[in-house]
């Protein structure tokens, strides 16, 4: 009986660990964004859009979870990440309009609008 609630527990803990380790990060602080050039800017903004599209699809995943528990921690740390990149993003914004880069590519909706019509 032990063995089994050991293993039950190690399973929800691999679960949750997956779920939350497929969204990529950047690696750039976002204090070091002010001292990025245009191309710095436009490759974080791609990068940080994947993050953003990332945290989506993991929300609208999170039901996957067979435990309540770990679709609620998986859903938690997609919405995170999906913040994160939100502000992140409006950072990169800025600091291409405060250099006159060109644009990057045009922006998706934001991903909370996304999922609130995939949930549905």
């Amino acid at each position: 009986m032990c063995r089994r609630i050991r293993n039950l527990s190690l399973s929800i803990l691999a679960l949750l660990v997956a779920g939350c380790a497929s969204i990529p990060r950047s690696a750039t602080p976002s204090t070091q964004i002010v001292q990025l050039d245009c191309a710095g800017l436009a490759s974080e903004h791609a990068q940080t859009q994947q993050t953003r599209d990332a945290a989506a699809q993991a929300r609208r995943n999170a039901w996957k979870g067979v435990l309540p528990p770990v679709v609620g921690a998986r859903y938690a740390f997609a919405h995170a990440a999906a913040s994160t990149a939100d502000e992140r993003i409006a950072l990169l914004q800025r600091q291409q309009q405060a250099r006159a880069c060109a644009p990057a590519a045009p922006d998706r909706a934001p991903s909370t609008t996304a999922t609130v019509t995939a949930a549905r």
